[in-house]
């Protein structure tokens, strides 16, 4: 996905690292990396492409997550989380996999 080939803000950003998809959510984590604008190109391009049925009307299916630790123990929110099965994230104890989790409704 190329974010300048879809017209998007050309002041959005968005690190490979901090998107993860389980298959049935986007979780992007906000960064130095990752930005607001950033998140919401994707959640408006990939928001409608990925609503299903095994999904709430009222869950959102792209997933801003706070920053927990900016530009200093965690590069990205793929190195604080991981996707291990389609029901199952594993994430550190403590601040940043609590605010992680919380944000992530899991």
């Amino acid at each position: 996905f190329d974010m300048r080939r879809e017209g998007a803000d050309p002041m959005a950003t968005a690190d490979g690292g901090d998107v993860l998809y389980t298959g049935r959510h986007f979780f992007v984590g906000l960064s130095d990396r990752t930005n607001e604008r950033g998140w919401e190109v994707l959640r408006s391009v990939f928001g409608s492409r990925l609503r299903r049925e095994d999904v709430d009307d009222d869950d959102e299916v792209v997933v801003a997550v706070p920053p927990v630790i900016r530009g200093k123990s965690v590069l990205h929110l793929k190195s604080a989380v991981t996707h291990l099965d389609p029901h199952t994230l594993l994430a550190p104890e403590g601040p940043i996999g609590d605010v992680d989790l919380t944000a992530m409704k899991a």
